[in-house]
Parts: structure tokens; C-alpha cells; sequence
């Protein structure tokens, strides 16, 4: 499971730092929109709806893309502290076995005891274990 962990930890920590950098590249979106906006004002009305088309199809892949890496940065992250979770539980399971593991080495050599009200008081501790 720890390298699991360490796995899901980097590709978290890669997608952590994609956002800055698409952070970044935001001022160079909006300069295309104003030269692709610019370009339209100047180009032919026959190639207005095209240019359009294009600069929405810019602004809405840049927005998916902004996104799936928000997705999928939450979605590592949700994984990575499921797993921390499951690891915790787990241990907390194998130290309850270890105890009770322990209590029944302990009884299996302790004698088995002659009378009847010994042997119920047993079988209710039995019961409760």
C-alpha cells in the first residue's frame, strides 16, 4: 500500500503544479482572444462567423481544461486521503486481532476449570469475546 500512496501522492502533486502553470498561461489566452477579436473586427464578413467559432472553441477548451485538472487534482486527492483512512482502520484492526490473539494464547493454557458454574461463566465470557 505505501507505494500505492507515494503514487497517488506525486501524481497529485504533478497536477498541483499544472494549475500554477496554467495560471501562467492565462495572460497569453486573453492576448490570442484580442487578436483573434481584433483579426475579426478587420477580416471579411464571410469569415466573421468562422473566427468566432474559433475563439469560442478556444475559450471553451481552455475552460474544460481548467476543469478535468481541478477534477482530477480533487479526485487524487479524495483517493489519497480514502487510502490514508483505510490504512488507519487496517492497523487499528490488526492490533484488536494481535490482543484478542493474545488473550486467546492466554486461555488456551490456562486449565480447563472442573466444576459446572466455572465452565457456564466461560462460555458467557466466550460469548462476550
Amino acid at each position: 500500500m505505501p507505494e500505492q500512496e507515494c503514487e497517488l501522492q506525486s501524481r497529485a502533486d504533478s497536477f498541483d503544479q499544472l494549475a500554477p502553470e496554467l495560471r501562467l498561461r492565462e495572460p497569453d489566452l486573453s492576448n490570442t482572444l484580442a487578436m483573434g477579436a481584433d483579426i475579426m473586427n478587420r477580416c471579411h464578413p464571410s469569415n466573421v462567423q468562422p473566427m468566432q467559432r474559433c475563439l469560442s472553441l478556444l475559450r471553451s477548451r481552455w475552460g474544460e481544461t481548467d476543469l478535468l485538472l481541478t477534477q482530477r487534482t480533487q479526485r487524487l486527492k479524495d483517493q489519497l486521503l480514502s487510502m490514508q483512512e483505510q490504512d488507519i482502520l487496517l492497523d487499528d484492526l490488526i492490533e484488536w486481532m494481535k490482543t484478542k490473539e493474545k488473550k486467546l494464547n492466554k486461555d488456551r493454557r490456562a486449565e480447563v476449570p472442573s466444576s459446572v458454574e466455572q465452565i457456564e461463566q466461560l462460555i458467557r465470557e466466550h460469548e462476550l469475546f
